[in-house]
């Protein structure tokens, strides 16, 4: 605010899961993720939105994940980022009438660094899972999330978007 006047958009990008079941996972690990992507998220919204409300409106993009829907192993970060879209939607709706946006976005397979590092055997299994057959660039995010801050997605608030080449929508490939 005190070097551009203004805070007229904000991508709250965090993530940090742990791979355990439930039952073995130790409290501390599940206190790191849900503070790293929940509480992380609510502590950037609760000082953004009134900044923004200053400056006359804005847009918000929080990051999610497939995982949300459950994946196993995964409790305290589908936990988290579930709560990462249930916070969007309750930001969205107070802040609607506002001129405040508030989206959400769940990445699925995504060529990062990371992903680099596994096994190709593995990549292969996972690209199999994708219908479109790959996994997704860091600038097809990149990309959704500057549509989702900027003025042609003035009409969307209050929405998850799954950019997953369509692994969540239950299509296989033979």
């Amino acid at each position: 605010m005190e070097q551009f006047g203004s805070l007229d958009m904000v991508f709250n990008n965090a993530g940090s899961g742990v791979n355990v079941p439930i039952t073995q996972l130790e409290r501390a690990a599940w206190d790191w993720d849900i503070a790293v992507n929940l509480t992380g998220t609510y502590l950037g919204m609760k000082y953004e939105i009134p900044a923004m409300l200053r400056s006359g409106g804005g847009a918000i993009v929080n990051m999610s994940s497939p995982a949300s829907m459950a994946t196993p192993g995964y409790g305290a970060y589908a936990a988290a980022k579930a709560g990462v879209e249930a916070l969007t939607r309750v930001a969205a709706v107070e802040n609607a009438t506002k001129g405040i946006r508030v989206n959400s976005v769940a990445p699925g397979v995504i060529l990062t660094d990371i992903l680099k590092t596994v096994p190709e055997k593995v990549l292969k299994n996972v690209k199999a899972r994708i219908p479109m057959a790959r996994p997704g660039e860091i600038d097809e995010i990149a990309n959704t999330v500057v549509f989702l801050l900027s003025p042609e997605a003035s009409f969307i608030t209050g929405k998850t978007l799954l950019v997953d080449g369509g692994y969540t929508s239950g299509i296989t490939l033979g």
